[in-house]
């Protein structure tokens, strides 16, 4: 258990240790018996009284025995001095009083400490409910872009196709002034571009908008193989707010019979459609 001093401790040491120095002062004057008193007395009756003094005896080592025998406070305060017992108790009351001082320090030092950790909690919990709150107030403020999809029309021999680039606007208010660049080309047959290089336009609030870009000239059936056989691809990029993204759109090839419904024409650029044949192993037959 922990002893922790306080001012009551350091009471009850003095009182101790006035009660010890009393007690050592009463045994020291106690009275001395008659027949120290009659020995007085008859003095008078001796003619002649020859003393003869002797050397004070050596003082005793202590033992082994007086070593470990425990300490007797009272026999302590009956052999001491009144000085040695008030200095005693004057170093248990700086003692006491010292160490009052330190734990109140101690406990002063934690609390500061507690304080300081749960300012700073505080002031983490503070900033980040103000970075949701900014983040959540620009989602709100602002617009959200993206190309969605590329789709064409009168893509077939003998046609001039038309392709369409979707950018939607998934956010709460319109994007004005928004910048967009298309081009669409071929590595074997060629292409076309804007001469402007980029459309401004205004898209507004969760709507979307197509833009479209013609092809040079009519489709033949070469380009079509072409276009099956090697890469078309619709790309560009849309800026707005100083801030651009870039968007790449590649033709699906297909080349047998007509395209079903649903597949599209145009796949994302990082999209591989190439495929890979798996046989069953069961089928397997060496040559």
């Amino acid at each position: 258990m922990k002893f922790i001093w306080s001012s009551k401790s350091a009471l009850f040491i003095v009182l101790i240790l006035i009660t010890g120095l009393c007690f050592g002062q009463s045994k020291g004057n106690q009275p001395k018996s008659n027949k120290n008193q009659n020995s007085s007395t008859d003095r008078s009756d001796t003619t002649v009284v020859i003393t003869q003094q002797t050397p004070p005896a050596p003082q005793e080592q202590p033992t082994q025995q007086d070593l470990k025998r425990p300490f007797d406070f009272w026999e302590w305060a009956r052999t001491s001095s009144p000085t040695d017992i008030l200095s005693l108790a004057l170093a248990a009351i700086v003692v006491a009083i010292t160490a009052q001082t330190l734990f109140f320090l101690k406990q002063q030092v934690v609390a500061a400490t507690d304080a300081t950790i749960a300012a700073n909690r505080s002031a983490d919990a503070a900033r980040d409910s103000a970075i949701t709150a900014a983040q959540q107030l620009e989602l709100a403020t602002s617009p959200k872009l993206s190309v969605d999809d590329v789709r064409t029309a009168n893509f077939y021999v003998g046609m001039e196709p038309v392709f369409f680039v979707k950018v939607v606007n998934a956010g709460p208010v319109a994007a004005e002034s928004v910048k967009v660049s298309i081009r669409v080309e071929s590595a074997t047959v060629g292409g076309s571009k804007y001469t402007s290089d980029a459309q401004v336009m205004l898209l507004p609030a969760n709507s979307s908008r197509e833009y479209p870009i013609r092809w040079p000239r009519q489709l033949t059936r070469e380009d079509i193989d072409a276009f099956n056989s090697g890469s078309l691809e619709v790309k560009g990029e849309y800026e707005h707010n100083g801030e651009s993204k870039p968007y790449c759109y590649k033709y699906y090839p297909w080349k047998e019979g007509p395209r079903p419904s649903g597949v599209p024409e145009f796949i994302d650029c990082k999209f591989n459609p190439r495929l890979t044949l798996l046989l069953p192993t069961g089928r397997a037959e060496l040559a």
